[in-house]
């Protein structure tokens, strides 16, 4: 047969190809029940607004690896992929089109319409991430993909709200919440970003009652919020106030007094050591007011303007009124001091404006009782953190839970099925009928639904139920698909999702179905741009995944992003803006391209050899070699070692290993060594078996590998004629461990022998030799390294490019040698004095001029001014000079190092 290799591998031309036949032979599909060995994970389920972003390459990679590694292992794999509704980013969306194209609000509309118009835009629009992930190779069972607004899914969350309400575990109350008023909606933390911002820190007189001179200075950053202050606090053992406590103080600009308290929340060393309690505009000022049971006072309505309670401010927006409010304060000298303060603000993710703590009436989650298993499940290792540290983060959340603010003031999303009567009582119901059952009215009683939605979460939390089916049709808890899959296997997320996501889960899969959703959790590190900064659209530091893909290729990126990516560390990815060359993705097409050069070799050489498709026997143990039994080794050490590194999610360890195995072991030393043993041998069968045993080699490495990189793994299988085309590597078995082909010992004698080589080269490099002269060589050896030279002295010879090293007896060195040593082994390689001088005095010009060049760049970075006026990038650039400097001199130093000994 004959092997046909491109000189250069493209991508482009394979990729979209292997994919398109992987779904046509129905490889990602599972049965809803098998008695194999099965493994699951649940995809985080990607907004429906979504784009490709790095995260979800990194993400939907390490994903991806496990399934196809864990298919190759011969086990049912299957990766329940899906969509989330994302209600408020959805319908932020489509609201502003909406403008943008009619100059409507969705309240023009009316909420039948609205919603109408959302869906024709999921339709459209909506999933286009999916698409996306297929380019990057993902190997999800696509029949299985579930849309959170799908009607199965909707019955489970409806469910699952009657049922909490029913427990009492959903309740209505009034809470502080993050409001957005331009959205008029209650957010999640997780869709409240936070960012410095520089502000003014005002000193206010709170006058004590009955007293024109005495006053407490109490500071804030937000005036506008005084109208709805209900006390002071000071801390119990502070001394300065604490004769105070009892006492009454004026509001500014009001006839108001209130209350001096004592509360240990209250920090002394901050400010004044006086704090406003303003219960109804801030999280912990309402905390301190329910244990002191203080009125609450809301001064500044949803949109964000003040009420009526602010008297004359009534109706200004809250920052206007802020400047308003300040000019009246200086003006009435009520203000002790304004001084510049830094502090971190939350901002709406999706409309932009600084959110506004609100007290409000919500539906939330009583969460204790749900918390304290899915606590207990961690800590005594049912479920696995990888990296461990998580947990003590996970366990310090758990023990201090609050309740679940579960309502959203949005249209799209899953309505509260919730009734009011005019009476003033309300129940959850399936129907409106339910509901006149379960309140015992009349058909002619009206009755209302809730307006709100509930929060994304909501059905995120029962993802890995509603995936599998439960409740799809509102009754059947058991199917064949949870009894087969849950608990998954591993769920791969980032760890700012650790409370919103991954806690929930863990608590409503207990509470619903008495079994942990998941058995391992691995949090990703971040991808960051070069300065350290996370990449996001809204910094325009995020490149576009789609066109690296198109510019590297998808295996090339796959690897790349798991390569620079250690447990527990951030990842810093270089991309230019305006090219989108990224030089940290060449680390993965270079490793492309070594691969199928590799695969080029083996393919020219079976041909030569007339090695055809089958399976025939190859080399015999009496006909292996040392690089024979040695690369044998290393793929079985390789095998060991994958293993290990997987099951303990040291993912990047893992890459390196292959790395190390095909770049350094098979390409750089056995395909030398076996285009040395060809050449040896003259029996065209022997010569076919060597060849057939190299890639028997490859292909078993190549299913290591796959999981990784799974394109360029499918096309090399394929062209060296390794399968059938109605097979697949994605299904083949994964290589097994043969313990007693590793071995450590011919594995160091190896290692010997290839620093000798290198050692060689090295002297021959250095004397500046050409690369067809083959100088003479000797060494001085004893016992293992002595008997391993003279069994190999040809092979060291051929690979070192040198003549044919013999032992050296007399002591000293031989004249005109340059010297080196491994180990106890000392190596001579014969140039002549003339050359080792010519090549002193070069070095040594070399070396002072390196050393002036680095004395240069050291004096500017010693320089303060040079540091606090250049350009960021010009002190990196000479700070890159320097480790380049002393890099280069190091080397320069070895080399006179050799012609010196």
């Amino acid at each position: 047969m004959q092997r046909e290799f491109d000189r250069q591998y493209d991508p482009s031309r394979i990729e979209r190809q292997w994919y398109e036949h992987w779904l046509r032979l129905n490889l990602f599909s599972c049965p809803d029940e098998t008695d194999k060995p099965r493994y699951s994970i649940l995809m985080p389920p990607p907004n429906v607004t979504g784009v490709l972003t790095m995260g979800h390459v990194l993400n939907n990679t390490i994903q991806d690896l496990y399934i196809r590694y864990h298919r190759k292992k011969g086990k049912v794999a299957c990766w329940f992929p899906g969509l989330d509704h994302a209600g408020i980013a959805t319908q932020s969306k489509v609201e502003a089109e909406l403008y943008r194209t009619e100059g409507k609000t969705r309240w023009d509309l009316g909420r039948e319409e609205f919603l109408r118009r959302v869906w024709q835009w999921k339709e459209q629009y909506g999933g286009i991430i999916l698409e996306q992930l297929r380019s990057l190779g993902v190997s999800c069972d696509w029949n299985r993909t579930l849309f959170t607004m799908d009607p199965g899914a909707s019955n489970a969350v409806r469910e699952v709200f009657i049922r909490l309400f029913d427990a009492g575990l959903i309740y209505r109350g009034k809470r502080i919440i993050n409001w957005s008023p331009t959205l008029q909606s209650a957010l999640s933390d997780e869709e409240v970003l936070y960012r410095e911002v520089e502000d003014t820190l005002y000193t206010l007189k709170y006058y004590c009652e009955g007293s024109t001179t005495d006053y407490l200075p109490i500071a804030t950053v937000r005036p506008e919020t005084i109208f709805g202050d209900v006390a002071v606090a000071v801390h119990p053992d502070d001394e300065r106030y604490r004769h105070l406590v009892g006492t009454r103080v004026r509001v500014p600009l009001t006839d108001r007094y209130v209350p001096v308290i004592a509360d240990s929340y209250v920090d002394p060393a901050f400010g004044t050591g006086c704090l406003k309690i303003t219960p109804a505009h801030d999280p912990n000022d309402f905390e301190i007011g329910m244990r002191h049971h203080l009125p609450v006072l809301v001064s500044i309505n949803p949109d964000g303007k003040l009420n009526e309670v602010a008297g004359r401010y009534a109706g200004m927006d809250r920052f206007e009124a802020r400047r308003r409010i300040v000019e009246d304060l200086r003006a009435q000298e009520l203000i002790v001091s304004e001084m510049p303060y830094k502090h971190n603000v939350g901002f709406s993710e999706r409309s932009g404006e600084p959110i506004e703590p609100y007290y409000s009436d919500q539906w939330f989650v009583h969460m204790q009782p749900l918390a304290q298993p899915a606590l207990e499940a961690v800590l005594q290792g049912q479920i696995r953190f990888f990296p461990e540290h998580w947990v003590k983060t996970y366990e310090h959340w758990m023990r201090n839970i609050r309740d679940w603010c579960i309502s959203r003031q949005l249209w799209w999303g899953h309505r509260i099925p919730v009734y009011y009567a005019p009476d003033g009582r309300f129940t959850a119901a399936r129907s409106e009928e339910e509901a006149r059952a379960r309140l015992e009215l009349g058909p002619d009683v009206p009755l209302w639904q809730d307006e709100d939605s509930l929060d994304t979460w909501f059905s995120s939390w029962l993802w890995m139920l509603t995936t599998m089916g439960w409740l799809h049709d509102g009754k059947t808890e058991d199917t064949p698909v949870l009894r087969t899959y849950l608990p998954t296997d591993l769920l791969v997320t980032g760890p700012d999702i650790i409370f919103f996501w991954v806690a929930r889960m863990i608590m409503a899969s207990l509470y619903f179905r008495g079994v942990i959703p998941f058995r391992d959790v691995y949090f990703t590190s971040i991808i960051r741009d070069d300065k350290g900064r996370k990449m996001s659209k809204s910094l325009g530091n995020s490149p576009d995944p789609l066109q690296l893909i198109g510019k590297y290729g998808a295996d090339a990126v796959r690897y790349t992003v798991l390569y620079l990516a250690p447990v527990g560390q951030d990842v810093r990815i270089t991309v230019d803006p305006v090219t989108q060359d990224a030089p940290q993705m060449e680390l993965g097409r270079n490793f492309a391209n070594k691969l199928w050069n590799a695969a080029r070799f083996l393919a020219l050489k079976a041909d030569e050899a007339q090695v055809g498709a089958e399976r025939s026997p190859t080399l015999a143990e009496e006909e292996l070699s040392l690089s024979d039994r040695w690369i044998r080794s290393r793929l079985h050490a390789t095998i060991r070692l994958v293993e290990e590194h997987l099951s303990r999610y040291r993912i990047n360890e893992y890459v390196r290993t292959l790395y190390d195995f095909f770049w350094h072991d098979y390409c750089d030393w056995y395909i030398e060594l076996l285009k040395i043993e060809l050449q040896r041998t003259e029996y065209t069968e022997l010569r076919q078996r060597r060849v057939r045993f190299a890639l028997s080699i490859f292909e078993d490495a190549l299913g290591l590998l796959h999981p990784l990189m799974p394109f360029i793994t499918e096309e090399i299988w394929h062209r060296l004629g390794l399968r059938d085309r109605t097979e697949s590597l994605c299904t083949s078995l994964l290589p097994s461990y043969n313990p007693s082909w590793e071995q450590p010992t011919l594995e160091q004698q190896m290692e010997i022998l290839k620093q000798i080589i290198e050692q060689y080269r090295m002297l021959k490099a250095t004397a500046g030799l050409k690369p067809s002269e083959r100088p003479v060589s000797y060494y001085r050896a004893e016992n293992h390294a002595l008997e391993l030279l003279e069994c190999h002295a040809a092979l060291v010879a051929e690979l070192a490019r040198i003549d044919v090293p013999t032992p050296y007896t007399p002591s000293g060195k031989p004249a005109g040698a340059l010297t080196a040593f491994v180990r106890d082994t000392e190596l001579f390689l014969v140039v002549g004095e003339h050359i080792i001088d010519r090549e002193r005095e070069r070095l040594q010009a070399e070396y002072e001029r390196l050393q002036r060049l680095l004395a240069q760049t050291r004096s500017r970075l010693a320089n303060e001014q040079f540091l606090q006026r250049a350009k960021p990038e010009i002190v990196e650039n000479e700070r890159a000079k320097e480790a380049a400097f002393v890099e280069a001199l190091a080397k320069v130093e070895q080399s006179l190092r050799y012609l010196t000994q």
